[in-house]
Formats: C-alpha cells, sequence, structure tokens
C-alpha cells in the first residue's frame, strides 16, 4: 500500500470562503447532516444587508439548516450573527424546523463556552474545515465537533411563547385553509380519544394526550399543504397497518427516523377525498395506542 502525504493547506489557497461555499453548495451531503440534504438557496437575503451563506433543506424531516461558513477561528460577531440569522429566517418561515450550522476553520474554546450558556435553547451544529494538498489535488474534509443534543435531534425546541401566540403566528402564516385541515385532522384523532389535546409551539403544531408532555402526534402547516407525522417505533404493529392502509389507497407515507414518526402530507383537496382513510389510521393510531 503506498501513503501519500497530506499537506494542510489555508483556504485561500484553494478559492477561499467562496470556493467552500461552492463545494458545499454543489453537493450539501458533505456536511454530513443528513443523506437527503439539498441547496435551497445560495446567499439569501435575511434582512437589508444580511445575507445567509446558504439555506439547506431535508425534505424527508422537515428540516432546514441556516449554514454560515467562516476563515479562520470562530469569532463572537461570527456565532451572533449564525444566530441571528437562524432566529430572523425560523420566525419567517414557521413550517419548517430550523437549525443552526455554523461551518468554520477552527472552533475556539469561547464558542463552545457560549454554547454551554445557551444550553439546549439553541439547535446548533458546529462544523470544522480542513483543506489539504494530497497527491497535487486539493481536498476538503468536514467533521462534526458539535451536534445536535438528545434534547434537540428529533424533538424540535419549544419556545418561549405562550401557545396562543404561537397559534396566532401559524394562522397569520398559513391561512384559513391549511389551519382548518389541522383541525380537521385533529377532531378525526379526538373522536378516537378525547383526551387529546392541541398544542401549538413556534415550530410546530404538537397532538399531546391528557397531561402528559409527550407528543403522539407533530404537525407542520405548510404554505399549501400539511405534514403530520404519527408517533411510534417503525416496528410497531401498528406501522404495518398503516403502511398497509396507505398503500391500498396510493397515497405516500414515509418513516422520519430523526422524529420517529410515520409521515404524510394532506391538502385541502386531499382531506376530502381521503378523509375515510384518515379516519380509520387515527383510529388504528390512538385506539391501539398505549397510555403515556
Amino acid at each position: 500500500m503506498e501513503y501519500v502525504k497530506a499537506v494542510l493547506l489555508p483556504p485561500e489557497r484553494i478559492g477561499g470562503e467562496n470556493k467552500i461555499q461552492e463545494i458545499i453548495a454543489t453537493d450539501p451531503t458533505v456536511l454530513g447532516l443528513a443523506d437527503d440534504v439539498k441547496l435551497v438557496e445560495r446567499e439569501k437575503t435575511v434582512f437589508s444587508g444580511g445575507r445567509l451563506d446558504l439555506l439547506l433543506d431535508a425534505p424527508g424531516s422537515n428540516r432546514r439548516y441556516a449554514v454560515e461558513v467562516q476563515l479562520g477561528k470562530s469569532d463572537p460577531d461570527h456565532i451572533i450573527r449564525t444566530i441571528e440569522y437562524w432566529d430572523l429566517i425560523r420566525k419567517r418561515e414557521p413550517g419548517y424546523e430550523y437549525v443552526a450550522v455554523l461551518v468554520a476553520e477552527r472552533l475556539t474554546d469561547r464558542f463552545f463556552n457560549v454554547i454551554r450558556l445557551i444550553g439546549d435553547r439553541l439547535p446548533l451544529i458546529a462544523i470544522q474545515m480542513s483543506c489539504f494538498e494530497v497527491g497535487g489535488k486539493a481536498t476538503v474534509t468536514f467533521t462534526t465537533v458539535q451536534g445536535l443534543s438528545p434534547e434537540q435531534s428529533g424533538k424540535g425546541i419549544e419556545d418561549q411563547v405562550s401557545s396562543k401566540e404561537a397559534e396566532a403566528s401559524w394562522r397569520k402564516w398559513a391561512g384559513q385553509e391549511i389551519m382548518k385541515v389541522v383541525e380537521s385532522l385533529f377532531e378525526l384523532a379526538k373522536a378516537s380519544d378525547p383526551s387529546l389535546k392541541l398544542k401549538f409551539t413556534q415550530s410546530y403544531v404538537s397532538i399531546k394526550r391528557g397531561e402528559s408532555n409527550a407528543n403522539t402526534a407533530v404537525i407542520w402547516p405548510q404554505k399549501r399543504q400539511v405534514k403530520i407525522g404519527l408517533v411510534m417505533p417503525k416496528s410497531d404493529l401498528r406501522s404495518e397497518k398503516l403502511q398497509s392502509l396507505f398503500a391500498d389507497a396510493g397515497v405516500p407515507l414515509s418513516y422520519d427516523g430523526s422524529w420517529g414518526t410515520q409521515s404524510f402530507s394532506v391538502s385541502p383537496a386531499s382531506f376530502g377525498q381521503y378523509e375515510t382513510l384518515f379516519k380509520q389510521v387515527m383510529r388504528i393510531f390512538y385506539a391501539e395506542q398505549p397510555e403515556g
């Protein structure tokens, strides 16, 4: 086996920050965020004078990533900018779960001190990039050094606003037709379990049972449809029954591993068309769901 020496290069030698952005934009999976992650927009205008380096989307999980790239070591200004862009875009487009991502050449102790102070309130991923020359060719590596905590991964962040405030925000953003679908799905669920309650957060809408804090279902209102995920293990017997129902009806059903849900989408038109299917789904899911 022949070994080739890898020589560390400054990013400027391969084109600087613009080239790093181009590499990520061409193939966003290099960051290791998700297998199906795709580029939504590069240099997205967030506010007057402010541009987010990259906005990425992972369709299978309803998650989007607000990515900032920084050459050199991470500094307080860039950390604040990453958090600010994440906060602005999630409030402007609440139909997705947003995660902040900082890609930096060097992540300092000060950065990790800031993250420890913030705790689980901010879903942030830190990735260290390194540029090398190997065998006369340049290569870039991306290594995750700060991932999402178990509380953040697959569960989202419960925002520090009241349920009523969050509900008003969703109704304004999604519109009457979409919110009618949310309410109708909830009523179908409640017909099988009267103890169910609908809770609004800024990141999603959830269905909970009684006084339990656990989500039984997670709902993401979008502009043209509603995505709903029923929380259950992939091996659950109810999963098999639901897969059979959806296959017979020709309606897509997919498993979202990051949230642990069987998920499907409903538009205002499809709700009327498949209302009988959705009634069966809610009856199977809630009537057979263990207490707790």
